[in-house]
């Protein structure tokens, strides 16, 4: 069983390691805009809110709230499926696909630096060792005070 200076060790380490800007970026990245943006460059530019629900795994409430936002940004445009009124497609503007291009630029920039000061092997061992401990906690579905 761990001893109480080894978890007081180990928070302190974490406490000062996170990097949270970098964290912040992936998260856009796989939720919220920089998703959105993702799933609609992979297919062609547009897609089904539906379908974007699927792919991000969140309801399609959010997906409806999120496209708002990105349409009064000029990201975005909705309209009706050309085959079934009842299916709202969403489409990159000429804006979004340059922030579509650019979003990934950086993340491919940012991960190449990575690469380049880690090395692939320490980063993949770093991947690895995160993908446990995720595993750990979804596993023992622990109770956390959260502000989410």
């Amino acid at each position: 069983m761990a001893e109480v200076e080894q978890i007081e060790q180990i928070l302190a380490l974490f406490d000062d390691a996170m990097p949270e800007d970098w964290y912040r970026k992936m998260d856009a990245y796989k939720v919220g805009f920089g998703a959105v943006l993702r799933v609609l460059a992979q297919n062609g530019g547009k897609a089904p809110s539906g379908l974007i629900s699927r792919v991000l795994g969140i309801s399609t409430a959010r997906v409806a709230v999120l496209t708002k936002k990105m349409t009064a940004k000029g990201i975005v445009e909705k309209c009706s499926d050309e085959r079934d009124a009842r299916v709202t497609v969403v489409r990159l503007t000429e804006q979004g696909i340059k922030t579509a291009c650019e979003m990934k630029d950086t993340m491919y920039q940012d991960v190449g630096i990575l690469i380049d000061k880690l090395g692939m092997e320490r980063l993949l061992e770093f991947i690895s060792t995160s993908k446990e401990i995720g595993m750990i906690f979804k596993e023992r579905k622990s109770c956390c005070i959260s502000d989410n």
